[in-house]
């Protein structure tokens, strides 16, 4: 039985996007100290997985970016007007640029791998067009031949 007391609380904050506004998600963790192998050790419960870790912004503000841009066609420096003018958290058309490669990066990253994985196990025959691939693997100091 291990029993430890709480020395804290580890935060993390987050910019999310709710229907009327912007809010600040805060995250609060509690840190405990416990013994372990008789030496008194910090322990904290890991965050839950996200699909962007390292984001100032929820995935509930990055879903509105995208739904502002590619839905309703509203342009990255006409919705950086509208968060100023709204007195709102200052959020620039490069910090959208980069949520919404990411975005793009992620998901299209999990939509690829989901689809070959489903061909690989569904599929009695599969066939790509591999133009550029490699075909014959050259000599190490050859040239190596490339389809046409």
């Amino acid at each position: 039985e291990r029993t430890g007391r709480r020395i804290g609380f580890e935060e993390a904050r987050q910019l999310m996007y709710v229907r009327g506004g912007f809010r600040v998600l805060v995250r609060r963790v509690a840190k405990y100290e416990v013994e372990l192998h008789g030496e008194p050790r910090a322990l904290c419960q890991p965050s839950p997985p996200s699909l962007f870790p390292k984001a100032l912004a929820h995935g509930s503000l990055i879903a509105h970016l995208a739904i502002q841009k590619f839905v309703l066609d509203v342009p990255h420096h006409r919705y950086e007007q509208f968060v100023m003018t709204a007195g709102h958290e200052r959020l620039d058309r490069a910090t959208m640029g980069r949520y919404m490669e990411q975005l793009g990066n992620t998901l299209g990253a999990t939509v690829v791998t989901a689809m070959l994985d489903d061909a690989r196990t569904t599929c009695a025959v599969l066939s790509t067009d591999a133009t550029g691939a490699l075909i014959q693997p050259g000599k190490k100091d050859g040239p190596v031949k490339r389809g046409c």
